[in-house]
């Protein structure tokens, strides 16, 4: 992979994130947690496993009174970690957050505020899920197609969602979804495949699993885990 493709592959992985974790990535202007009464700190939290890369991201993000307000960079006496590690905040994409090599099943986000009161959240990654083995080389734009994807069928609360991009362009995607209980397959149809262009393109699997954490403060939060599959190159024709 070239630089000019990592760069592409990097920016539009980004993008998808926040399909499907509703967490800001605009970069916005943020306030300091020290101006907000600390029970109105809402809490996102988001364990990200992606198996191209190999490596497991812990990610959190602190807004002012629910998942849309304006969001808070904790103050110096304020802290969140994920497994005893600390986040930094990222100014680009306005959460904190760190990573490990390898796949992470489980660990625990810990956030201390300004009150010393402690928030402990453990979060669990889905299972495992990847493209099947005789996806084909080559897949013609104007015929639907159903995936059986490799892994178990979707349990409650599971959504698993599938992205197919142009090789070259990874900003030129279409994406499908289902959060059927119980599926074991998605049905790509022919409406989106035909406005992917031809020629190369990547498909990636996510399974992700979301509820509410059982420790916050008075304004609540949302707990988030992804399993991101490895990439599969094929050729729309």
């Amino acid at each position: 992979m070239n630089l000019s493709q990592l760069l592409s592959r990097v920016a539009v992985l980004t993008a998808l994130f926040a399909l499907t974790t509703a967490m800001d990535e605009t970069g916005c202007e943020s306030e300091d947690s020290a101006n907000v009464v600390q029970s109105r700190v809402h809490q996102s939290y988001w364990l990200l496993y992606d198996a191209e890369q190999d490596v497991t991201y812990a990610r959190a993000q602190f807004r002012l009174g629910n998942a849309v307000g304006t969001t808070l960079v904790l103050s110096d006496g304020a802290t969140v970690a994920f497994d005893e590690r600390a986040m930094g905040f990222n100014e680009l994409l306005d959460w904190h957050e760190t990573s490990f090599a390898g796949q992470l099943p489980s660990g625990q986000f810990v956030y201390d505020d300004l009150n010393e009161s402690r928030f402990a959240n453990v979060a669990n990654l889905p299972g495992p899920v990847d493209v099947p083995t005789d996806f084909p080389a080559v897949l013609l734009r104007d015929g639907a197609l159903e995936l059986q994807w490799l892994g178990s069928p979707l349990g409650p609360g599971e959504s698993l969602a599938v992205v197919i991009a142009q090789d070259a362009n990874r900003f030129n995607f279409q994406r499908w979804e289902t959060r059927e209980r119980g599926a074991t397959s998605i049905v790509l149809d022919a409406q989106r495949m035909g406005r992917l262009p031809l020629g190369g393109a990547v498909i990636t699997l996510r399974r992700w699993f979301e509820t509410t954490p059982d420790d916050t403060a008075e304004a609540g939060g949302v707990l988030r885990t992804t399993y991101q599959s490895e990439e599969r190159f094929f050729e729309l024709r």
